[in-house]
């Protein structure tokens, strides 16, 4: 789970400010959807179910991490009374507690920083209107395991970039120059 407790600390750390509960599931379920299409793996490595919230991980995995990672003093969980009677979670890094993405790759958080920066600005019944609309989940069955799928458009992209033979040889010989 460290990488799930990474990308909770990465999408913390880069929302900046106090996040509903709902928004980072679904924050971190968006980049895991992104990463799965190009590179045919989620970069936390959980799978996903279809619920009534839209996606969420098995076990509830991700709310579990991020409470786990506020008993250890990493996040900071406010609850707050809603206004249909129940509580709302808001859940933030705590003060110089951002080393744990440094645990993920560059790469990673690139895919990280680029899911956030586009949803920062959504409300939770916003994001969680935009989770619903990912094929993994509109393709899924109720309450059942979401299958998720390489980009067909990224495939064919890497299928055009690897048949293009002078783009390959760039590539290789570029690889040896940094060897």
């Amino acid at each position: 789970m460290e990488r799930v407790n990474a990308m909770i600390v990465a999408v913390l750390q880069a929302l900046g400010s106090p996040v509903h509960r709902t928004k980072l599931v679904k924050c971190v379920y968006l980049i895991d959807e992104l990463f799965y299409q190009h590179f045919g793996r989620t970069m936390s490595g959980l799978a996903y179910m279809w619920d009534d919230f839209g996606p969420n991980a098995m076990g509830n995995a991700i709310v579990k991490e991020a409470n786990r990672l506020a008993v250890k003093g990493i996040v900071h969980i406010d609850p707050r009374p809603n206004y249909y009677g129940e509580t709302s979670y808001l859940y933030s890094l705590e003060r110089d507690k951002a080393g744990l993405a440094e645990k993920l790759s560059e790469t990673d958080r690139y895919v990280v920083r680029d899911v956030v920066a586009h949803y920062a600005k959504c409300g939770v019944r916003e994001i969680v209107k935009v989770s619903k609309q990912t094929e993994s989940f509109k393709n899924a069955q109720q309450y059942s395991v979401l299958k998720m799928n390489k980009s067909a458009e990224y495939e064919k992209l890497m299928q055009d970039v690897k048949s293009d033979p002078d783009f390959m040889k760039g590539i290789e010989e570029a690889v040896q120059t940094l060897k």
